[in-house]
């Protein structure tokens, strides 16, 4: 059995198994890239450890210093860890829809939990981070501004994608969810430049649906990092067809 020296070391590497019983016909070959294998059981945990560590490097959070940031999920988790781990105390605002799970996860690592009102959504609890962090002197982390999200996925992520599928001819089409814009803005940049012909679509909740982690840009909430040029088409959904 392998082991390791750190958990830094399981982050990324995430298999990639192929979906054949849901090929649409033959000649179609879909393949998932499984990031419920990262520390925190999800993908976020790569933007988490850039961010935090592109900060510590620039001086921008310094030793100790306590970190203050907006989710609604799996960004708050990988940073309550990997904070925690770093020495920082982390406190995630989130708003009242959230899930119960996500705020139990976030106080088994040790995250201090701030509600703010759920008719907002992630805007509200946006602004009472930068906020308290203004008020507190706390490094506010920023995941929908920063562009290590993005780096994060057009090195990391894209990366990986690349070598997994090099042996059955690259990638024609990928899709992946619109939550901060970084994976599907930063993997999708790097996949057309290694296949310009790569078709890249996002997926989104329905104007009114809520589907955690994800919020229809038709709500009018725009996160910065995301490029909508690299989108060639958009798919929308509601939380049964998301579930299933």
């Amino acid at each position: 059995m392998a082991s390791y020296a750190s958990i830094r070391e399981l982050a990324g590497n995430t298999p990639v198994v192929e979906l054949r019983s849901l090929s649409p016909r033959p000649g179609v070959r879909l393949f998932a890239k499984l990031e419920g294998q990262n520390p925190t059981g999800s993908i976020k945990d790569r933007i988490v450890i850039r961010i935090l560590e592109a900060a510590r490097a620039s001086g921008a959070l310094a030793p100790g210093q306590p970190i203050i940031e907006a989710s609604t999920g799996n960004t708050g988790v990988a940073l309550a860890l990997w904070g925690r781990l770093l020495g920082h105390p982390v406190e995630i605002c989130v708003p009242e829809s959230v899930y119960p799970e996500i705020e139990q996860l976030l106080a088994v690592y040790g995250a201090r939990v701030r509600r703010v009102p759920r008719q907002a959504g992630i805007k509200s609890a946006r602004e009472a981070a930068r906020a308290i962090a203004a008020e507190t002197g706390a490094h506010y982390f920023g995941q929908f501004d920063s562009d290590e999200n993005v780096r994060a996925h057009e090195e990391w992520t894209a990366g990986e994608i690349l070598a997994d599928m090099a042996a059955v001819g690259g990638v024609d089409v990928f899709v992946a969810g619109i939550g901060t814009g970084g994976t599907i803005t930063g993997v999708g940049r790097r996949l057309k430049e290694a296949n310009p012909a790569c078709q890249v679509l996002g997926v989104e909740p329905r104007l009114g649906v809520h589907v955690q982690g994800l919020k229809s840009l038709d709500d009018g909430f725009i996160p910065p990092i995301l490029d909508e040029s690299v989108l060639d088409g958009r798919i929308l959904v509601g939380n049964r067809h998301a579930f299933s």
